[in-house]
């Protein structure tokens, strides 16, 4: 019996196009849909610092959609369904790099806001997105007439 059938072969190469579509989507999604002032006031450390841990995952998260865009394009370009066989030194390289930025992307997103706390920052206004740090709790006023 064969051990592919063209059938089979179809579903194999659309699988790894369609891949290669979602990863390109969320790369965007995370590239050119959330709101890049949140993490310039944070790096910037103003009066008024709009947070939103949300962003540092999803940012840390990025180099791991890039991993499955290039494994999707190797499974693509692969002759035939068999497995990949051997691993590069890039691809693991890249894993690893993956994993640890997520790692830190996801221990960040926690300790900023208690850094901010201790920065002397006061939590104030609460929106669905984001939270906001001010030097002076006066600020909170002007926020919230916003």
């Amino acid at each position: 019996m064969k051990e592919y059938t063209t059938m089979r072969w179809l579903l194999f190469k659309f699988a790894g196009i369609f891949l290669m579509m979602v990863s390109i989507a969320l790369i965007y999604l995370v590239a050119y849909l959330y709101k890049f002032y949140d993490i310039n006031s944070l790096i910037t450390l103003g009066d008024i610092i709009t947070y939103n841990g949300k962003i540092i995952i999803s940012l840390s998260g990025t180099p791991i959609l890039i991993y499955i865009f290039f494994f999707a394009l190797r499974t693509v370009l692969n002759k035939g369904i068999a497995p990949l066989k051997k691993g590069t030194i890039i691809g693991e390289a890249w894993g690893l790099f993956c994993i640890l930025s997520f790692a830190l992307g996801l221990v960040a997103s926690f300790l900023i806001p208690i850094v901010l706390l201790m920065l002397h920052y006061t939590s104030c206004h609460e929106d669905k997105l984001r939270v906001y740090y001010v030097t002076d709790p006066q600020l909170c006023m002007m926020i919230e007439n916003k």
